[in-house]
């Protein structure tokens, strides 16, 4: 990794190091828009052309059957169920504390679930499983389609059925790729049309949930994983170079990035060989500003000062504090979500969360003593907008 020293830096330079590579060509939205107008027009013989094409396989049915769910529930390792159940039992714990009721008993809101959301699971990532249909569960989502692409002999991972079952996913597909976002937003013969999408992907699936959401909702825009690290001399070299290398295995696109005020550690790290570069900085401040302006999906803090730093930290999908506070940890089952902004989107976007599986509905209900008390006010706006009518539906309550 090349070392860069963040104090003399031009301006510039400085642009270039916030700046991802583009990921979504031309030819790749070509191709992505391509298969979202065929799977739109012809369905079902859409998705099993794309499938036999991308997957080599060959499909008569789309959807999983109970009985593939109970062979996968059979032959599951019961270390792999021990863990899934760790994770659910953490993840569902996190995430129930996140919606709360207002009502002050004339103003408040009540929370109502997407009818039908749409999972897309990229491959054997049970994790993903649960991170997503967890939160939908607790947030009420009745009906969750979930797509996951299968192998040329027509099967899924197992461990992700299992993961399904124990969330309580029973609407499964043989669909991955571009396809599949396709067959959630519009609808085949077999796979429903979905209010909402959500999950992660490679380039195709990325692009293909930017083209449907003119249409309908999702989750947040995303790229390639990234990890930054802010250490000062006290960080432990091993730990920042395993977890710089362990976001890596998402792929050759995935991004590193340490940040240390420390010479000596910025030269041990910079003999690994991976996408990123190791940013010196004169001191932590000019690092927090760096981290606000990049925006990471996964931010470590591994100084002395990890609580006060924190504080100033505006712009990160997750925080990990501490030597001990792998994103590992956060990828599987501390509890917190691993579908997080990406691509600088930590600036407006959230880490999934219950809250994107649903919505609010805002209520009132006044009396005519309520409305007495506000009437004056609303009258002179009304006046200022030009809404005779909306000062007369006050104006004709008071009189009754």
């Amino acid at each position: 990794m090349k070392i860069i020293d963040l104090s003399k830096i031009n301006s510039k330079n400085y642009q270039k190091l916030l700046n991802r590579k583009k990921q979504n060509s031309k030819d790749v939205f070509n191709i992505v828009n391509k298969i979202i107008k065929k799977v739109k027009k012809e369905g079902n013989l859409a998705l099993k052309n794309y499938t036999f094409k991308f997957d080599k396989c060959e499909l008569k049915k789309f959807k999983i059957s109970k009985k593939e769910i109970k062979k996968a529930i059979e032959q599951a390792n019961p270390k792999t169920i021990k863990a899934l159940k760790i994770a659910l039992k953490n993840i569902d714990r996190f995430h129930k504390i996140q919606i709360l009721q207002n009502n002050n008993g004339k103003l408040w809101r009540e929370w109502r679930a997407i009818q039908k959301i749409g999972i897309y699971v990229p491959g054997n990532y049970p994790s993903s499983v649960l991170m997503m249909g967890i939160p939908a569960k607790i947030a009420g989502c009745k009906n969750i389609i979930m797509c996951t692409p299968c192998d040329k002999q027509g099967k899924i991972s197992p461990t992700v059925l299992l993961a399904a079952n124990l969330v309580g996913i029973k609407n499964i597909f043989k669909v991955g790729g571009a396809q599949a976002i396709a067959a959630m937003a519009y609808g085949t013969e077999t796979i429903p049309k979905v209010d909402k999408i959500f999950g992660p992907g490679n380039k195709y699936v990325t692009i293909a949930k930017i083209i449907i959401s003119q249409d309908i909702a999702i989750d947040m825009p995303a790229g390639p994983s990234e990890i930054m690290i802010l250490a000062d001399k006290s960080a432990n070299p091993k730990f920042v170079s395993v977890d710089l290398l362990s976001q890596i295995e998402h792929g050759q696109d995935s991004i590193a990035i340490f940040l240390t005020t420390s010479l000596k550690l910025a030269k041990q790290i910079a003999r690994l060989k991976i996408n990123g570069f190791v940013g010196l900085i004169p001191d932590l401040k000019t690092g927090i500003k760096f981290i606000n302006d990049f925006a990471p999906e996964h931010l470590e803090l591994m100084t002395k000062k990890n609580k006060k730093i924190l504080k100033k930290i505006q712009n990160a999908g997750s925080v990990f504090l501490g030597n001990y506070s792998p994103v590992s940890a956060g990828d599987y089952c501390s509890g917190t979500n691993h579908v997080l902004p990406t691509n600088g989107f930590a600036k407006s976007f959230s880490g999934l969360n219950v809250e994107s599986f649903g919505k609010w509905i805002e209520v009132q209900e006044l009396t005519k003593k309520d409305l007495k008390n506000i009437s004056k006010s609303i009258f002179e706006l009304a006046s200022i907008e030009n809404m005779p009518k909306h000062a007369k539906a006050v104006k004709q309550r008071l009189l009754c």
